[in-house]
């Protein structure tokens, strides 16, 4: 996985290159929130590399700190699950919840 952050007037956008081994996908920090939190919100539905859809749900986790950059860290938690598209698509259902670490080097 691969982290980008790009400026933008009146947004910042990072960038995440690989996701979870399946997506490419932008999340927007607004400038004027000051939080370490990030909006994990992809578009509905999301594409994985395989042209696969998926429904990508930011998982609550208070004590992981879930979505939010601390120090040098960015702690990830999300959900992902295809219930929507599976039989559409010719692949086998799939849910899961996922805790991941992002650390700058």
């Amino acid at each position: 996985m691969e982290i980008m952050k790009a400026n933008d007037v009146g947004n910042d956008l990072v960038y995440i290159v690989n996701w979870g081994g399946r997506f490419d996908l932008y999340v927007q920090h607004d400038d004027g929130d000051h939080t370490n939190g990030l909006n994990l919100a992809p578009e509905f539905p999301a594409f994985d590399h395989e042209g696969n859809r998926w429904a990508f749900f930011a998982d609550s986790d208070p004590v992981f700190l879930t979505n939010q950059l601390v120090n040098d860290t960015l702690r990830m938690s999300y959900e992902i699950n295809n219930i929507a598209f599976y039989a559409e698509d010719g692949v086998p259902f799939f849910t899961w919840s996922y805790r991941e670490y992002g650390v700058k080097q």
